[in-house]
């Protein structure tokens, strides 16, 4: 039998915004990566505490996303970092969509190259909508990430703890304290706050503890392995963003960063 829904209202984010800053409760976030950064940074803008926890000993300097499209762009502009991602790296202006022709055929859209152009857009119709540039900005996710924290260390005097690794997540029984349980170099710990924020990734453990082995979810059979290349693209007629569309060999090449699919048993 199927159990009606039910019409709620939906919260104000305003208002809880509000509460929490008002109540200056402290919030634990676990994972230095590009979500508990911008959490990280977003709340201490607000004057909320927050104890930043970091399993490894310094941020994932890995090739990894490179753009950031229209819908993360006011996000990225509310936590004060736009400006300075502006300064550092590089606005797209074209997207060229191809898929694969027979080599030397007649539709090729560049000769030798085995492609034809499908589609462009140019980003330029998106660079003043209402004073805002919603065009992708390109910067390495591993100098966003060093750019949001030097903020919010510097900027905002927000704490973090390297080598911190969570082992366990909780909250007392009247629900005053949340806590997690911290594998350090001193040793194991408990460091309590009023709410845990788990930014841990794929394997996290944040999600173990409230969820179990019981998550919903799957893993893909394909990874996406990016890598930083190095090469003379315009001459094949390569625009700032090109998408590959090929049965076998699909990828994507964004400005020197190329991802494409491996099968699922390629090591690393």
């Amino acid at each position: 039998m199927e159990r009606p829904f039910k019409k709620v209202r939906a919260p104000n984010m305003h208002d809880s915004y509000r509460e929490l800053t008002n109540a200056h409760h402290q919030v634990i976030i676990v994972g230095a990566g590009p979500a508990g950064l911008l959490l990280a940074l977003m709340l201490s803008q607000r004057g909320i505490p927050v104890h930043l926890l970091e399993a490894e000993d310094k941020l994932d300097g890995q090739p990894r996303a490179a753009h950031y499209i229209a819908p993360a762009l006011p996000d990225l502009d509310r936590a004060g970092v736009l400006a300075e991602v502006k300064k550092r790296g590089i606005i797209i202006t074209d997207f060229n969509y191809r898929y694969a022709v027979p080599v030397g055929s007649a539709e090729e859209s560049q000769p030798g190259t085995g492609f034809t152009r499908l589609a462009v857009m140019d980003g330029n119709a998106i660079r003043d909508v209402d004073g805002f540039d919603y065009r992708s900005h390109c910067l390495p996710l591993q100098d966003l990430c060093s750019l949001m924290l030097e903020l919010f260390v510097d900027r905002h005097g927000g704490q973090v703890s390297w080598r911190h690794r969570v082992l366990r997540a909780g909250q007392e029984e009247n629900g005053t304290k949340a806590w997690v349980d911290v594998e350090t170099p001193e040793g194991e710990k408990r460091i309590e706050g009023d709410y845990v924020v788990g930014c841990d990734g794929a394997g996290s453990q944040v999600r173990r503890s409230l969820f179990g082995s019981e998550f919903p979810g799957f893993t893909w059979e394909k990874q996406i392995v990016a890598t930083n290349t190095y090469y003379d693209f315009a001459k094949y007629g390569f625009g700032d963003v090109t998408i590959n569309v090929h049965p076998d060999n699909y990828y994507v090449r964004t400005l020197g960063v190329t991802t494409f699919l491996e099968p699922w048993w390629l090591e690393n």
